[in-house]
């Protein structure tokens, strides 16, 4: 039995000096003399303050493992980190605990090594240093390490890490300033670090007694909300009125539980506008009211209205109330581009159905519950490229456009269509400033008649004319005869010229200066032409001119005289239109206002009243539900036409053609050849 034993001793004696053993800082051999000298000296210089001295004694000292040893590269590692020599500081403690793991002083040791590295920025290193050894400071200690704790996750951007450490600072923080200091980085790190699924985990595993506990939960309310996440908010929103009734945050969250409850219960029977009401707008928010009132005249249908006054934040908000407080089911609103943008970002938050009454491209795609219903300047160009090409047959155009957003947004879309029908070509386009006066050199340049020098007939006959005679005076004279005669070079068929009334009362008798014959429906002045040029009437070439909602005021007439007769325009709505239901609307408009409408009151009065026909026929109970009724909206007979809602929500009707004729506007049948 002893023999075993005494076995067993021996060899596990061996296998610990194969192996190597910790050693302990305790009794060891006396040194002898000279090492006794060098320790000695060392330990002088590391008292003081020369630790880089006292490291290369120790190097001398024959036997390292002494426990004086590691006593004397303790001290050396304090001053160092005294001295704020953090790198030697770092390799001084690696190398005690690396040689005497189990000094007395080993979690101190370890402790100072991680402020070190900390301090180097190695927050990696720092972290793993720190965060074992957290559960064994003093409770004196633990309030700074948990701080340089967060500090070392902080700079590892280890956010879900920086958060635990930063709840941990906030429980040991004595002071309100260090406790607000803490809630506040921890509020910084939730807003602009931490995703999403880690504010879930976090609170998730975070005790209901942590003081961050209820931020966490209303930080993640806050994401529901965002996510239009319903059921989740509800419930997070639950728990934390239940568990932290109290908090900081149960106020703001008890007011979106009131916001939830009133978004999710509507009342079914009113309808908000988000209009400008006040500001330079003022008349179009009263514009599209007046058409709104008749349209909801004795109905059981109410209406809310909130002011945007054109500003983009007022817009925002006044979506907000409608939502929010008053609980309107649907909203019809804003006009103007830059408030609608913001108005339907603000109702898709809310979902709440918009139906804006915007020109701005692409409203619709801001989310599901925005729809619109108002003239476009791409359904303008869709309309006049197909009435162009199918109904006319028109195969080769031009375009002439104002340097504005109205006109270069048309002519690009125009061009868009022409180049989705086969066998079209745009054969000239010329731009010109908004303030122009002077259109010569513009329709000169269209027709080949401002650069002389590339026209071949031209150059020849200026030749001619240099050569024959001398004079300088005659020469001016036959050149400009020459340049007159010139046969302009009409390679086009049509010419889109989307402007407004006032500068097409310019460029029409600019054309017809440089011969571009655009009044063909008018016999009497073909047979005047054709006298005056020697021509049949079958002989002269036309060209027929288009243009879009900027050409309809009835001043057009004059500025433009016979120069615009035979024009082809479109609109969204025309006062003075044979269709039944526009006829009936504008009777009862001035019969209410005495006045006649316009765009805006037709475009009000449409959308409400399909808003009350959905409302009052199919009684949704829900936004939701409204929002798929005003999906199945198909040809709804409305004074601005039959309207229908496509599957971009795009409010899609027959827009009115119009013409000159006989000096006024009047309709055109949209399917007639001539």
């Amino acid at each position: 039995m002893r023999l075993n034993l005494l076995h067993a001793s021996v060899s596990t004696c061996l296998a610990l000096a194969l192996l190597g053993c910790p050693k302990r800082v305790g009794s060891q051999s006396e040194l002898d003399p000279t090492a006794r000298e060098k320790l000695e000296a060392a330990k002088q210089q590391a008292s003081s303050g020369n630790p880089q001295e006292a490291l290369k004694l120790l190097e001398q000292v024959p036997d390292k493992e002494s426990r004086e040893v590691g006593e004397v590269l303790f001290e050396v590692a304090e001053k160092q980190l005294q001295a704020r020599d953090f790198a030697g500081a770092r390799s001084s403690y690696r190398e005690l605990l690396a040689r005497f793991p189990l000094f007395d002083k080993a979690d101190l040791a370890k402790y100072h090594l991680g402020l070190a590295q900390l301090e180097l920025k190695e927050y990696r290193d720092a972290l793993q240093t720190l965060t074992p050894l957290y559960g064994r400071l003093s409770d004196a200690q633990r309030p700074e390490a948990a701080t340089k704790l967060a500090l070392a996750a902080e700079g590892a951007r280890n956010w879900v890490e920086a958060v635990r450490w930063r709840a941990e600072a906030l429980r040991q923080a004595k002071t309100i300033e260090d406790q607000t200091a803490e809630q506040q980085r921890i509020v910084e790190l939730l807003e602009s670090r931490v995703a999403f699924v880690d504010v879930a985990r976090l609170a998730e595993e975070t005790p209901v007694e942590s003081p961050v506990w209820p931020l966490l939960h209303f930080k993640l309310a806050r994401i529901f909300s965002h996510l239009r996440d319903q059921t989740r908010l509800k419930e997070t929103l639950q728990a934390l009125l239940e568990k932290a009734p109290n908090s900081p945050y149960a106020s703001d969250a008890r007011a979106m539980m009131e916001r939830l409850e009133k978004r999710t219960a509507p009342k079914p029977d009113t309808v908000g506008l988000a209009l400008p009401l006040s500001g330079k707008f003022k008349s179009f928010g009263e514009s599209v009211l007046a058409g709104v009132k008749l349209a909801l005249a004795n109905s059981p249908v109410k209406i809310v209205t909130r002011d945007t006054a054109g500003d983009p934040a007022q817009a925002r908000q006044a979506v907000t109330a409608l939502a929010e407080d008053d609980q309107v089911i649907a909203i019809i609103g804003p006009v103007l581009s830059a408030e609608s943008e913001d108005a339907a970002a603000e109702a898709e938050m809310e979902e709440t159905p918009i139906v804006t009454l915007t020109r701005a491209e692409g409203i619709t795609g801001e989310g599901p519950y925005v729809f619109r219903n108002m003239l476009t300047n791409s359904a303008q160009a869709r309309a006049l490229a197909d009435y162009a090409t199918r109904v006319r047959g028109l195969k080769k155009f031009a375009v002439l456009y104002p340097n504005i957003a109205y006109g270069t947004e048309l002519a690009n879309q125009f061009w868009d269509s022409l180049d989705k029908t086969q066998g079209t070509e745009v054969n000239g386009a010329e731009s010109y400033d908004a303030d122009q006066t002077t259109f010569a050199p513009i329709v000169q340049k269209l027709v080949g008649r401002y650069y002389l020098d590339q026209r071949e007939e031209f150059v020849a006959k200026k030749k001619e004319i240099i050569d024959a005679v001398k004079d300088p005076f005659r020469q001016r004279k036959l050149l400009e005869d020459a340049r007159k005669k010139l046969e302009p070079i009409i390679d086009f068929e049509a010419l889109f010229i989307p402007d407004y009334f006032k500068n097409i009362g310019l460029v029409a008798p600019a054309l017809a200066v440089e011969d571009v014959i655009t009044n063909a429906c008018d016999k009497r002045d073909l047979e005047r032409i054709a006298k005056t040029t020697g021509k049949k009437p079958e002989e002269i070439k036309s060209v027929q001119v288009f243009g879009a909602n900027g050409w309809n005021f009835p001043e057009l007439v004059e500025r433009g005289g016979k120069f615009v007769q035979c024009a082809i325009f479109v609109d969204g709505f025309f006062v003075n239109s044979d269709r039944k239901e526009t006829r009936s609307f504008v009777d009862a408009f001035r019969k209410a206002t005495g006045r006649d409408p316009g765009l805006l009151e037709a475009s009000g009065y449409d959308t409400a009243r399909i808003l009350r026909t959905v409302i009052e026929g199919q009684r949704p109970q829900n936004r939701a539900a409204l929002r798929e009724a005003l999906l199945k909206v198909k040809d709804f007979p409305g004074a601005t036409g039959k309207t229908s809602f496509n599957k971009d929500r795009e409010g899609e009707k027959p827009l009115f053609f119009l013409t000159i004729d006989r000096d006024e506007i009047r309709e055109l049948d949209s399917e007639a050849k001539s």
